[in-house]
């Protein structure tokens, strides 16, 4: 496993307890929680905001990682040539 797996388990497992200021504890004073889907950013403190409104809705949330393999950095359409 490497190290980012490592951390991300990490914040995972720290999330499920539903830890707020363990969860806070893993960000660098600088780290930001960002929701891409809803366009919001959480510094500081309020990075548990997300944790605790999944935790609300969400008691017995489960997250995992999956193996990922990226086979291509281009979105050009491969060509009859290539």
């Amino acid at each position: 496993m490497t190290k980012n797996e490592q951390i991300v388990r990490k914040g995972y497992e720290i999330a499920e307890r539903q830890d707020a200021e363990g969860f806070i504890a893993t960000f660098t004073p600088d780290g930001a929680f960002i929701n891409e889907a809803l366009g919001t950013s959480y510094q500081g403190r309020d990075v548990a905001i997300p944790l605790m409104i999944f935790a609300k809705a969400f008691p017995d949330m489960h997250r995992d990682t999956y193996p990922r393999t990226i086979t291509s950095l281009s979105s050009r359409t491969p060509s009859a040539t290539d």
